[in-house]
């Protein structure tokens, strides 16, 4: 059995461009345009997730964004921003998608973080 992908981004243009080059190469995908800023949104697309495809083995958690900003240079709203991606975004997306799996008793979720994590960016400074 092979497998599917369903991509979830912002984007809907990006997304359908995607799923097209990755059906050319025998890829089976579909998209979910997604904010992962909005619980409410990430739970309704992991309820229709599921219901179409009957299960999800995976999740990979990718979003992510920064500012490109010392801390004192970084202004609130910005701040905000990265926190709501990077980090609420990974913990909503692992809660609606993980209930799914609890109640099916399988499923892997990977989060995947930035090098920024462990290395200092010379000679741009970043606040994320």
């Amino acid at each position: 059995m092979r497998a599917k992908v369903v991509l979830a981004a912002r984007d809907r243009s990006a997304l359908d461009a995607t799923v097209k080059r990755l059906a050319e190469t025998g890829i089976n995908a579909a998209y979910a345009v997604l904010d992962v800023t909005d619980p409410t949104a990430i739970t309704k697309a992991a309820d229709a997730i599921v219901a179409e495809q009957g299960k999800v083995d995976i999740l990979v958690n990718t979003a992510s964004i920064a500012r490109l900003n010392s801390a004192v240079e970084t202004p609130d709203d910005e701040w905000r921003a990265v926190i709501d991606v990077n980090i609420n975004g990974v913990f909503w997306c692992c809660r609606a998608f993980g209930r799914h799996m609890i109640a099916q008793r399988s499923g892997s979720i990977v989060n995947l973080g930035s090098m920024s994590g462990l290395i200092v960016n010379r000679p741009q400074s970043a606040a994320s």
